[in-house]
């Protein structure tokens, strides 16, 4: 009966904590604590082991009215939720750290607190790590804030420091995980001595893993193995198969190394990942993997726009960006929405060869700032193949284009953030697109032995970008 767990709970507090729960009854002084609280003073004069039938109970409590079972029994729960609150809350007054725990939880879950959930999150990282005794309670506090600082939606993945915050976590993952094992071992081999157990129980050691740690182990192989676009649709139907009973943070985790597999082959110029690419941000538009606290981040919002413009897709783009620009952050919106429909433009103007879509996409872009961020990338590489398709072909200027690439080279030379491969990948592009620019200038000198070098060089140029952009113009020489 659910009043006997009442008589429990009662039970289990000192004279001081009853006074306080009843105080903490008046102090809510509403009509319905009125009754809770003449229910604590009947249960109060119990034994903990009364039997309390409901009807009588009811009499008590509502002297001269028709027994309602939903009445009391709602009256119960009310006693029994007040009771837990007090508890939690003197364990909150005691215990900092849990405290402070969720304190951190509670700005990290909250939107416009970012700023303040990371800065105290940082003290208290600080804090930790500058104890010289850890153990194993530490080393997972540890863990958990370098886990919450770096997946919060609006940690900037792009910066060093959160880069810093994921191998820490790592590490004190393993660190922890060393005092567990350690810890548990010693109890373990304490307690065999004094008692009678198996060395070790027996586990059914033929168990699968879990189909989330199965799913993470294989897409830890997709950069390691060769995978062809049929394998690796299949992999994507086997994750779509088990989504719903997967873990969130881990069917997250797996999404993301998918779709990051997808978008290098498909940047890389294979066209059996293209309209594989797109089909992924479906599933995760439709699926709500993208859209957290109500922000979309401007990298992922302009991955959506060139996946689905690789695809072909420039109907569906428009749709994209009219519905969806509203939940880029307001400090990005901006400049990423222009940056996407500049894109947009230019590959009409490809498509087409109108000279006003060129402009347009031009005069978009001249309003984006250079901040150094990961959308700089995107911004000077458009910058270049505009330059190539319109003030070089089709004004004959090659001043402009030439300004672009050096700029470009500069960012790339002094940048701190990016790693040596994707410098090269740039700069490879670059020094193509100058290569292809020379030839055309004397375009009746090309022979098919020239073209043919190029885009050897080209197609067998590995992390190079926009091979598919440059494949085409040098067929075009």
């Amino acid at each position: 009966m659910a009043s006997l767990k009442l008589i429990r709970q009662i039970s289990v507090l000192t004279a001081a904590e009853k006074r306080e729960l009843r105080r903490w009854l008046v102090q809510k002084n509403t009509p319905q604590n009125a009754v809770v609280g003449k229910l604590l003073d009947y249960l109060l004069l119990q034994e903990p082991g009364t039997a309390i039938d409901r009807q009588s109970l009811s009499a008590v409590i509502f002297p001269g009215q028709t027994y309602n079972a939903v009445r009391i029994r709602d009256l119960i729960s009310q006693l029994s939720r007040q009771l837990e609150a007090m508890l939690m809350q003197q364990t909150l007054t005691l215990d900092k750290p849990l405290a402070v725990n969720l304190l951190l939880a509670a700005y990290g879950q909250r939107a416009g607190c970012y700023e303040l959930f990371r800065e105290e999150s940082f003290r208290l990282l600080n804090k930790l790590e500058q104890q010289p005794d850890k153990g194993m309670h530490e080393y997972a506090r540890l863990h958990r804030l370098c886990h919450d600082l770096y997946f919060h939606p609006e940690t900037d993945k792009y910066e060093l420091g959160s880069l810093l915050l994921l191998q820490k976590a790592l590490r004190y993952e393993k660190l922890g995980s060393q005092l567990c094992r350690e810890v548990y071992e010693g109890e373990l081999a304490v307690r065999q001595q004094l008692l009678q157990s198996p060395d070790r129980y027996p586990f059914n050691t033929t168990d699968s893993p879990p189909a989330s740690l199965q799913l993470l182990l294989d897409c830890r192989q997709l950069g390691q193995t060769v995978h062809t676009a049929e394998s690796f649709r299949q992999l994507f139907d086997r994750f779509q198969e088990q989504q719903q009973q997967l873990p969130s943070f881990e069917a997250h985790i797996i999404f993301k190394m998918m779709l990051n597999f997808a978008g290098r082959r498909a940047t890389a110029g294979d066209e059996s990942f293209i309209w594989q690419l797109h089909q992924l941000h479906l599933y995760g538009l439709s699926n709500h993997y993208f859209i957290e606290r109500q922000q979309i981040t401007s990298i992922r919002f302009s991955n959506i726009v060139v996946a689905a413009l690789m695809a072909g897709q420039e109907v569906w783009v428009k749709l994209f960006m009219d519905t969806h620009y509203p939940f880029l952050p307001a400090s990005e919106r901006d400049y990423t929405l222009h940056w996407c429909q500049a894109l947009l433009l230019y590959q009409q103007a490809v498509n087409t060869r109108e000279v006003p879509l060129y402009e347009q996409s031009l005069m978009l872009l001249q309003q984006i700032p250079y901040n150094n961020g990961p959308l700089d990338l995107r911004l000077r590489s458009l910058q270049i193949r505009l330059g190539y398709d319109y003030h070089f072909l089709l004004l004959n200027d090659a001043h402009l284009p030439e300004s672009w690439m050096r700029n470009f080279e500069r960012h790339l030379w002094k940048s701190q953030l990016l790693t040596q491969n994707r410098k090269n990948g740039y700069l490879l592009f670059i020094r193509l697109v100058r290569k292809i620019m020379r030839l055309q200038q004397r375009h009746a000198t090309i022979s098919a032995r020239q073209k043919q070098r190029l885009l050897q060089i080209a197609e067998q140029s590995d992390g190079i970008y926009f091979i598919g952009w440059l494949r085409l113009r040098i067929q075009a020489l």
